[in-house]
């Protein structure tokens, strides 16, 4: 009996932790991956539709793709949030941007599987040894852990897929100050880690996705009173 719990409590520990693991190599201290899929064939539309948005073949959309999702989960995404406030006219603003994005020549692709009209794999990425400090304070419990959805016009091919990720990320964010901000602050900045694996899929002519993210909050500029 305990042998049996002792082997079910490590195939857990698999699954809590199946997006990082340590790497065979000195220069590679972890391994991030993800499960990564992309449409092997563009969206159907019009024939004379000029607005078509440019298809990227398969195989350098997933490591396009990969290469955002890695650098998400690896170096994180730095966010400037400005709320919507009818009082003062100001429109809502998300701005995002890759801390700093992998190589995609040093991106691993793996487990390719091709079920029409999908081509699934997973991506793995080796964290650089002198990096993985930095990292491991990212998953630190000190980071709130935040979840947010978004979509994306499935016709928009893979800027689609950023639109619904970076949605996500927005109401992620918008979310979690509406819990401890009173009033509307002028921009909210800082960084969010990809947490695990994000959910991606395809429903009613839209990308969806749901995303799992830490969050740092450097800075929480309020509107001047005079």
């Amino acid at each position: 009996m305990r042998k049996f719990i002792a082997l079910l409590l490590f195939f857990i520990s698999l699954c809590l932790y199946a997006d990082t693991y340590s790497g065979a190599s000195g220069s590679d201290a972890l391994i991030v991956r993800a499960p990564v899929w992309v449409f092997l064939d563009e969206a159907p539309k019009l024939k004379d539709d000029e607005s078509k948005a440019k298809f990227t073949p398969p195989k350098d959309a997933l490591l396009e793709l990969s290469a955002y999702i890695l650098s998400g989960m690896t170096y994180g995404l730095k966010f400037s949030y400005t709320p919507f406030d009818k009082k003062r006219n100001v429109e809502e603003v998300f701005e995002l941007e890759t801390v700093f994005k992998p190589s995609t020549e040093n991106i691993k692709i793996t487990d390719v599987r091709v079920k029409y009209p999908y081509c699934y794999s997973w991506a793995e990425y080796g964290i650089p040894e002198s990096y993985s400090g930095h990292f491991k304070l990212w998953t630190k419990n000190a980071h709130k852990t935040i979840k947010g959805r978004g979509k994306g016009d499935r016709f928009d091919e893979l800027e689609g897929v950023y639109t619904a990720y970076t949605e996500a990320i927005k109401n992620a964010v918008r979310q979690y100050a509406r819990t401890f901000l009173k009033n509307k602050p002028k921009e909210i900045r800082g960084a969010v880690l990809i947490k695990s694996s994000p959910r991606l899929f395809v429903e009613s002519g839209f990308f969806k996705a749901e995303l799992e993210l830490y969050i740092q909050i450097d800075e929480i500029i309020k509107y001047t009173v005079f």
